[in-house]
């Protein structure tokens, strides 16, 4: 990673990493915003190769992900989608845990603590054609488990993403609309989507596609439309969303996200344990 460790384990980081007040106001105008890269190639490199080893189902770390999903069947036609990737691997747990996204994200957020949602390793293959896609979707609407709107995810390039490869699209400004209809993760129809949509009164629908290089992250809120089109190279797309709540996070009960029987509280309790680490500040 691209930041330090001092003797004493307390993290120093580069201030050019770091959102600047006007990234913030920016992040908060718009649903989202683009950091610097943040991952070296080493690590990027090495992301590659447990990438493998995930879709292999060959688990480092002797543990099962929670899921191994292909919406196709077919990890060679679709998207990938596997939950909690850093469950079964120390890559993924590396960059799913990183305190340089928490402490990035407390800044966007404007709130002192951050702990992992969970995580997801995606994978898109190339020539994915509509089975690649994304439908058009805000992340709060699958999260209705989770009592604040203060989340946000952090996308993480293992690859060059463009347009040609199927790179993510926001739609700046959409944080502030509300949860809106046809929102919906796994409908390849973003066309229809979109014609079916329903967004406030004088709201204009302005996408914009996040250019990554690889260790390049994106940052967007969890209220933010966002999703992806196919992959027209003939070279797979492969990223980890790193989903982070503020540390006042409670759990609704009876809003079917697993995460409420992953953590096994009762209503209203802040999600804590192992599976929830902090990310900022740093456990010491």
């Amino acid at each position: 990673m691209l930041n330090d460790f001092s003797e004493e384990g307390a993290v120093t980081m580069n201030p050019a990493l770091l959102p600047t007040d006007d990234d913030i106001r920016f992040f908060q105008e718009n649903g989202f915003w683009i950091a610097p890269k943040l991952f070296d190639d080493d690590l990027i490199a090495q992301a590659h190769e447990h990438m493998e080893m995930l879709l292999r189902e060959e688990y480092e770390k002797g543990e099962k992900p929670l899921s191994n999903y292909r919406p196709s069947g077919d990890a060679a036609k679709g998207l990938v989608k596997i939950d909690n990737g850093w469950w079964a691997d120390r890559v993924f747990e590396t960059f799913a845990t990183s305190p340089v996204l928490g402490r990035i994200a407390s800044m966007l957020l404007q709130v002192p603590e951050i702990y992992l949602w969970h995580d997801q390793v995606l994978y898109k293959p190339g020539d994915s054609q509509a089975a690649g896609n994304v439908g058009w979707h805000q992340d709060k609407g699958y999260w209705a488990s989770a009592s604040t709107s203060d989340m946000l995810t952090a996308w993480i390039a293992f690859d060059h993403v463009n347009e040609m490869n199927g790179c993510m699209r926001f739609v700046a400004g959409s944080n502030h609309w509300g949860l809106v209809n046809e929102s919906d993760f796994f409908n390849p129809d973003m066309e229809g989507q979109r014609e079916r949509m329903r967004i406030p009164g004088g709201a204009e629908w302005r996408e914009v596609p996040a250019i990554l290089e690889p260790g390049q992250v994106s940052f967007h809120h969890c209220m933010t439309l966002h999703g992806s089109g196919p992959n027209r190279t003939d070279r797979p797309r492969r990223s980890i969303a790193v989903h982070l709540m503020s540390g006042e996070t409670r759990m609704v009960k009876g809003n079917k996200h697993v995460n409420e029987e992953i953590f096994g509280g009762e209503d209203g309790e802040l999600y804590r344990g192992p599976r929830f680490p902090r990310l900022w500040p740093p456990v010491e």
